[in-house]
């Protein structure tokens, strides 16, 4: 009779669990990508802000980016839509007056369904050894569906550290 129970708490688990899984893992995931893995003062990088939507059709996503940075550690270059597959923006990509955030709302009229859509460009040039920051917030995603369903969201920082030169080789 115990291992009769004991098997039926497990089932109840695993049941249990299966339901709340879904939950968790398909939130679309909005997060910063760059195509250099090794970053020196005197680079100029651009950074896209990508959102995979987990096989959901969007059709809109709001929020802002954080940079978190020592003071005259960047510059900030540009903010781009170019290749976004944004293609309406109630609010274009706007950094803050002391440049620690960009705010942005866009939309996709027709919805989109995507591993790797562009939202937006940040292009920095890096000025001074050290660690930035960028820290996607108050994000929010809607789906295409007809009635504004605001999606599960989860956000992925991005944590670079700004080297003096190139590493010398041994």
């Amino acid at each position: 009779m115990n291992k009769l129970f004991n098997k039926k708490i497990h089932l109840f688990i695993l049941v249990f669990s299966a339901l709340l899984l879904p939950h968790s893992v398909f939130a679309s995931t909005i997060y910063i990508d760059t195509n250099h893995s090794e970053f020196f003062v005197g680079d100029t990088i651009m950074f896209s802000v990508r959102i995979n939507s987990e096989n959901k059709d969007i059709n809109t996503v709001e929020g802002e980016v954080l940079l978190d940075y020592l003071a005259d550690a960047i510059s900030l270059t540009d903010i781009n839509t170019a290749g976004s597959q944004f293609s309406l923006w109630p609010s274009k990509p706007f950094p803050s007056e002391n440049n620690t955030s960009i705010s942005f709302v866009g939309g996709s009229p027709g919805g989109l369904i995507s591993r790797d859509a562009i939202v937006f460009n940040i292009v920095l040039k890096l000025q001074e050894t050290g660690q930035i920051i960028l820290s996607p917030n108050n994000i929010g995603v809607y789906l295409n569906d007809g009635k504004g369903t605001k999606d599960k969201v989860s956000a992925k920082d991005l944590i670079i550290n700004i080297w003096s030169s190139f590493p010398k080789k041994s």
